[in-house]
């Protein structure tokens, strides 16, 4: 990211916003979007970790393929 950043400040001095050149908003818009997909990828792993534990230790039930296919 390039240091074209404006800052907008108060009667104090104080900064209150920045502006930021549009292809660098994109670029960061992007890559946030990467990083929200990458987290949600992970926490559903987590999850599958947590349930084959569950399942492994006995805490959490089996079921079968047809059962899992009537329930929906």
């Amino acid at each position: 990211m390039n240091n074209n950043l404006q800052y907008l400040t108060d009667e104090s001095g104080n900064k209150t916003a920045v502006v930021v050149p549009y292809r660098e908003w994109l670029a960061l818009n992007k890559e946030h979007d990467r990083l929200k997909q990458l987290v949600k990828i992970k926490s559903n792993l987590k999850s599958a970790f947590v349930e084959f534990e569950n399942l492994k230790n006995g805490k959490e039930k089996l079921i079968t393929l047809s059962d899992f296919l009537d329930e929906s």
